[in-house]
């Protein structure tokens, strides 16, 4: 039972089923939810680090999926800590059902690359090496030419 994927119901009807996702989420802490994707935005003062806070909502979270039969895609689930300025990272453990989270200098984020210091230099390079690749294949079909037959 379920229903059909691409239908038009379909993204409608599962925003329905995990409504109530969003209320896990406390303290000034955000989720986005797009589609398929989850994504978790903490807030973390430098000076006094809440990373208990963060691995227990993660955990409430993971619980959650349980109990609603849906799956965390761990090869897709990165740790990505921003920050304007220069100073040290804290360095932090980030846990996902006790594997520590691999921490990324970069993400895609509702198509749009961003890296850890918030700056738009790997959203440019994806979308030029994307450009580059369109322009390249737009000129390889354009060069054939379909032939009609006369009858």
């Amino acid at each position: 039972m379920g229903v059909p994927q691409g239908s038009v119901l379909g993204p409608f009807l599962f925003l329905v089923y995990i409504n109530d996702l969003p209320h896990l989420v406390k303290n000034g802490h955000r989720i986005v939810l797009f589609t398929d994707d989850t994504s978790l935005l903490f807030k973390i003062d430098r000076n006094q680090p809440g990373f208990d806070e963060v691995n227990s909502t993660i955990s409430e979270i993971i619980e959650w999926f349980s109990i609603y039969n849906l799956l965390l895609n761990e090869r897709k689930t990165k740790l990505v800590k921003f920050s304007l300025s220069d100073s040290k990272l804290i360095d932090t453990n980030v846990m996902v059902k006790n594997e520590e989270l691999q921490v990324v200098d970069t993400t895609l984020f509702l198509g749009l690359t961003l890296n850890s210091k918030l700056c738009w230099n790997s959203h440019f390079t994806r979308l030029a090496k994307d450009l580059v690749l369109q322009h390249m294949q737009s000129k390889e079909f354009g060069d054939l030419q379909t032939k009609v037959p006369h009858g």
